[in-house]
């Protein structure tokens, strides 16, 4: 099973995407892209990937996400029975914080990559 199968979202296959902002640049649109960190598939240098490609693409502004396991969602209920979930303190729960164990990295090394997302964007 992949990653997007996994998450419940579907991937949007056969998309061109350095095509695509070319195009709405040309149109003169600006692209606020957001960005959702971890799944259990990615490496840590995934932020950074991310980060690289949005200011190649010439992005005009992006948000960044951790992904959270909201309760009652089946990511949720799946990284409860794995035993993955590392606090309930529902105020953390804002997708700027790694609420759970992820599978490729540590918590802190997600927060503090995520907050370097933000810094080599915006800089």
């Amino acid at each position: 099973m992949d990653q997007f199968t996994r998450s419940n979202k579907r991937e949007n296959l056969g998309r061109d995407y350095d095509a695509v902002t070319r195009r709405l640049h040309d149109l003169g649109i600006m692209i606020n892209d957001s960005f959702v960190f971890r799944m259990d598939d990615d490496d840590e240098r995934v932020l950074e990937r991310t980060v690289e490609w949005a200011v190649e693409q010439g992005i005009t502004t992006a948000t960044f996400h951790i992904q959270t396991p909201y309760p009652g969602t089946r990511l949720y209920a799946q990284m409860e029975r794995q035993g993955r979930i590392t606090t309930r303190n529902w105020d953390l729960y804002d997708t700027r914080h790694a609420v759970y164990r992820p599978a490729r990295l540590t918590a802190l090394a997600l927060e503090t990559g995520y907050r370097r997302a933000y810094r080599e964007f915006y800089r």
